[in-house]
């Protein structure tokens, strides 16, 4: 998770069951969906593969309309950060990370 905000890369996952009988721990599920919130990412979850298609629809339609924003924090000091993100224009929905680091090596 850390390397994740110094990197500034959104993060990813798709859980995908071994099988139907073994589904995910809850915990490896709620650790997957907060690095990806962390990150500016999403995690899905599948309770069966046959989904996989529509995941991954999903998936590749959120890459392809991602825009890219940034801003110059008032301090650099290496701590993690809160930001949130929203748009006014009704209709539309903001999808960010909820971190950042203001990193003393990269301002």
């Amino acid at each position: 998770l850390n390397r994740g905000r110094r990197e500034n890369v959104a993060i990813y996952s798709v859980q995908i069951p071994a099988s139907q009988a073994e589904p995910m721990g809850r915990r490896r599920l709620h650790t997957m969906a907060q690095l990806a919130l962390d990150t500016g990412g999403r995690a899905y979850a599948m309770d069966r593969t046959s989904r996989l298609n529509a995941v991954a629809t999903a998936l590749s339609s959120e890459l392809h309309s991602q825009y890219l924003l940034g801003f110059t924090p008032n301090t650099f000091d290496g701590e993690i950060h809160r930001i949130d993100v929203r748009v006014k224009r009704r209709g539309l929905k903001a999808h960010s990370r909820s971190t950042y680091v203001a990193d003393v090596k990269n301002p």
